[in-house]
């Protein structure tokens, strides 16, 4: 368990919900909540050709100048020479994007409502909050916000399905009417809000970076069932309770990413994006048959559980394994906390479960979470180290069936990485070839700058990860399937390696 006893005070600081392909992050804030709604696929950009004939006509050069010592010479006509083709305005890479913003803005009765005069104006703002705990159940994935203000108790729970595919917010106030609030959707840019009987939308497209060519499209769909109170539904204010008790929010979303070997819907995300949400929240419903409904898939889901549970790790308690998480990484420095450290692995296993799922996408650099539409590191696969870190434990945790996604990533890149090999290194090079970065458009020619970007070893090293797999499995069907992999993997080294003049 994770808890604080304040809301977050920067992104870094909310609490992680995964599902594999959907993500949300909560920041506990008691007026005013900003929920970051994420999906794995969501990238700009596209496929396309980087091929450089520059590239391979000057390698024999750089290879001479090496061999002769001229180092600087070699790295100068490396830099100038052995880099993609860049395009018009490039923006075919692309970068993993944030998908929503889901801002909550709540109404408080006012203090002692009951009483009369000078305390029925209290200024909402200078109400502050008791009892304040918001935390992070791994086991269940199932994250809180708890606090009384004005002598109620407000309760808000955040889940997201594995079963269902559908996120979930659960509100409640200790007192009847006491729940009011609105619920908005909105993104930096390129996506639109609007509302269909009792649902509401938002439908965008991202820039696909080449002129003509339609980018990603994605929806995001939201209902609201209450428990008493009123409900109004605005494109710009959201969806509202006024003078509730209990409310969930229910949220589908649904891009029109498509690749081999996954489950993403392709031009059918906006059918499949209505058709999650019906099959949670159909519209009309009466409350009491939905509350039983969501109640159960939020507690007694076990499809995260069966996973988590695959391990467990018990280490010595400590008087401070009672503090807020954050208290007790300080008190870390100072005095040793067995539990801690067990907190940081099971910590880093919930992640990783949350973070991909067979049919998906293996995690990126930031898992599936991200909060701009301009991801560091363009939130891709770094196969110099980051790619290779996300699964080291992933075998050892018992969660062997995670490794499809990657497997199928790896799939995918063959048919670029064929012809990156001969584009950059020659007509003689066979197999394939990765070198330190890809994203969810096949790409694996090098990096923009030959500092960095030109290792050609990527693929070689997810080779061994494959391999890994196999030897924890012993599957024989799994090794006839990734052989090609990994035979084309050794027939690029095998058919570009040259002899070094020198020591041979």
């Amino acid at each position: 368990m994770l808890y604080y006893t304040a809301p977050a005070s920067i992104w870094e600081e909310t609490l992680p919900l995964g599902n594999g392909r959907l993500g949300m992050m909560p920041d506990g804030g008691v007026r005013r909540e900003r929920i970051v709604l994420n999906e794995i696929s969501l990238w700009n950009g596209s496929e396309a050709d980087y091929g450089n004939p520059d590239a391979a006509k000057s390698l024999p050069a750089i290879r001479r100048l090496l061999f002769e010592g001229k180092n600087r010479e070699a790295q100068e006509l490396m830099y100038s020479s052995f880099v993609p083709k860049k395009g018009e305005a490039d923006k075919r890479y692309g970068t993993y994007q944030i998908l929503a913003n889901l801002d909550l803005e709540f109404d408080y009765p006012l203090l002692n409502a009951k009483a009369e005069g000078e305390a029925a104006v209290t200024a909402q703002s200078d109400v502050r909050p008791v009892d304040y705990r918001r935390g992070l159940n791994l086991r269940d994935a199932l994250a809180y916000t708890a606090f009384t203000l004005n002598d109620v108790v407000y309760r808000r729970e955040y889940f997201i399905s594995r079963d269902k595919d559908v996120m979930l917010i659960h509100l409640t106030a200790g007192r009847k009417e006491a729940l009011s609030f609105s619920a908005r959707l909105s993104r930096p840019e390129r996506a639109a809000v609007t509302i269909e009987g009792n649902t509401l939308l938002m439908n965008g497209m991202l820039d696909s970076g080449l002129p003509g060519k339609d980018g990603m499209k994605f929806r995001v769909a939201m209902r609201l069932v209450s428990k008493g109170g009123e409900q109004a539904i605005d494109p710009e204010r959201g969806i509202a309770l006024k003078n509730g008790q209990e409310a969930w929010l229910v949220i589908s979303a649904t891009t029109s990413y498509e690749a081999a070997g996954t489950d993403f819907p392709g031009e059918r995300y906006a059918s499949v994006c209505d058709r999650l949400l019906d099959g949670v929240a159909p519209s009309g419903s009466s409350f009491a048959k939905l509350n039983a409904k969501l109640q159960r898939t939020m507690k007694k889901e076990t499809a995260h559980r069966s996973l988590y549970d695959r391990v467990s790790l018990a280490l010595p308690a400590t008087e401070d394994d009672a503090l807020p998480t954050n208290e007790r990484i300080l008190r870390f420095e100072q005095k040793e906390s067995p539990g801690l450290a067990a907190l940081y692995y099971n910590y880093g296993r919930y992640l990783l479960i949350g973070s991909t799922r067979p049919g998906s996408l293996p995690p990126n650099l930031q898992g599936l979470w991200a909060n701009t539409l301009q991801t560091p590191w363009n939130g891709d696969y770094h196969t110099n180290i980051n790619i290779q870190m996300n699964h080291w434990p992933l075998e050892q945790a018992g969660l062997s069936e995670l490794y499809g996604p990657l497997t199928t990533l790896v799939e995918r890149l063959l048919p670029s990485g064929k012809k990156t090999a001969v584009t950059f290194y020659g007509d003689k090079a066979e197999g394939w070839v990765l070198h330190m970065m890809t994203n969810v458009w096949n790409y694996t020619a090098p990096g923009e700058h030959p500092s960095w970007g030109a290792t050609n070893t990527g693929g070689a090293w997810l080779c061994a990860h494959l391999w890994e797999h196999y030897l924890y499995t012993q599957d024989k069907e799994y090794l006839q399937r990734i052989y090609p992999i990994l035979k084309g993997a050794a027939d690029f080294f095998r058919s570009t390696m040259v002899r070094e003049p020198g020591n041979g």
